[in-house]
């Protein structure tokens, strides 16, 4: 991966956040993407996916605000991250047909309390604050 701090200058979408709710990926969304994937020759024909509602904890960059709850999708892909409920994430999203995805190969994880998700959360501040 590239390093940490060109991840958040190119990133549009960087905060932290709760897993509140998990959706079902058997959605109509989900169902529309299969059904554009066989359209441009792909067969993808495992159901997978889902949508996760997220109550914002801090926005680093992007245009929410603690509180905030949003919604973020995934890409029905085995490149998906894997949510827990009620355990704290950092983001690192981007839009697409006005939906927030998480950026694949990107610093997306789960806050552990570990010290790297302590020196995660500590670069992102730090980066931003420099205005690199």
């Amino acid at each position: 991966m590239t390093p940490v701090q060109q991840h958040i200058k190119s990133t549009p979408y960087l905060l932290t956040g709760k897993a509140l709710e998990i959706l079902d990926g058997n959605t109509r969304e989900g169902r529309d993407y299969h059904n554009f994937l066989r359209s441009i020759g792909i067969q993808d024909t495992i159901s997978r996916g889902y949508s996760m509602r997220i109550i914002i904890e801090n926005d680093f960059k992007g245009r929410y605000k603690a509180g905030d709850i949003i919604e973020i999708h995934s890409t029905y892909s085995n490149c998906d991250m894997l949510f827990s409920m009620d355990k704290t994430y950092v983001l690192f999203l981007h839009k697409e047909q006005n939906k927030l995805f998480p950026t694949y190969y990107s610093y997306s994880n789960v806050l552990d309390g570990s010290q790297a998700s302590i020196d995660l959360v500590q670069a992102i501040r730090t980066e931003l604050k420099s205005g690199h």
